[in-house]
């Protein structure tokens, strides 16, 4: 509900983007898309490439957020 009239930051086929990203000044960006992530590093944003493949892999990426947010 928090998030409702917040900015959309993605692009009309649904992937990040990438200035919008940019001009947020996230502290980090959590994201699906190596690509993404590249860029993102590339220019100083923080990211973190979430991938998984089958339950047994969330839990791993449940602790890397609880590590990453405290």
């Amino acid at each position: 509900p928090n998030l409702k009239d917040k900015e959309v930051l993605q692009d009309q086929n649904k992937g990040p983007d990438v200035e919008k990203l940019l001009a947020a000044k996230p502290d980090v960006v959590l994201t699906m898309d190596k690509s993404t992530a590249d860029t993102l590093d590339s220019k100083g944003i923080k990211t973190v490439v979430l991938n998984w493949k089958d339950v047994d892999d969330v839990e791993p990426l449940m602790t890397l957020l609880g590590e990453i947010f405290g």
